[in-house]
């Protein structure tokens, strides 16, 4: 009888955590469709580039530390993604908040952006692809190209990845231009840091002195 007894309290035990699991379950398992970040793709004018340099700010609107490439960012705060050839001391490849830390020290010309939102699945998808590269290549991993190419992972307002700038300037005004209210995040210099490798191990290091010396 006692034995009968014990074994429906495990049953009842059992039947009661089965109930509650799904539910718990559901409570801490990450929504893929919720909006977790913004996303903008910018264009300024540049003596030293002579067209123009065009780059991808993310904005973190979620309340947890978002992986963005090589770069982990945290809550309320940005990172701007953008590719560099020989114009930087540490050389070509893939720069993180290098034109957020310059703009915001130096100034820029007027900034041209057109901005979408990013849920976290469409985030995977952007952040695999900024570390897909870690080169500069005239045609089809120049700033424009490789920023429309990471700007189309995630966004629904496809532009057309081409390799001179003022062609991505000339579609972020077609879709409307919000660059006069973005407003980037200002990163702790050893926030601005440069890609080592590509792919799922690829990480990054904090750039040199002359890298941050001169403007975008």
């Amino acid at each position: 009888m006692k034995k009968k007894r014990i074994l429906s309290l495990i049953l009842a035990f059992c039947l009661l955590f089965a109930a509650v699991l799904p539910a718990f379950a559901e409570g801490t398992q990450k929504n893929s469709d919720e909006i977790v970040a913004n996303m903008y793709l910018c264009h300024t004018r540049s003596i030293e580039t002579l067209f123009g340099h065009t780059w991808v700010y993310i904005e973190n609107i979620s309340n947890e530390t978002l992986q963005i490439g090589a770069y982990a960012c945290p809550p309320g705060q940005g990172v701007t993604v953008g590719t560099w050839a020989l114009t930087r001391k540490d050389g070509w490849g893939i720069y993180y908040n290098l034109e957020s830390y310059c703009i915001n020290t130096f100034g820029a010309k007027r900034v041209r952006a057109m901005k979408d939102t990013l849920t976290r699945a469409e985030l995977a998808k952007v952040s695999a692809r900024v570390t897909k590269q870690n080169f500069w290549e005239f045609f089809f991993v120049n700033c424009s190209f490789y920023a429309a190419a990471v700007w189309n992972a995630g966004s629904s307002k496809k532009v057309v990845p081409f390799i001179h700038p003022t062609v991505v300037w000339l579609q972020i005004m077609l879709h409307g231009d919000v660059g006069g209210s973005l407003k980037m995040y200002f990163p702790a210099r050893d926030q601005v840091r440069r890609q080592i490798g590509s792919g799922v191990l690829s990480t990054s290091y904090v750039v040199s002195d002359g890298t941050v010396s001169k403007k975008v």
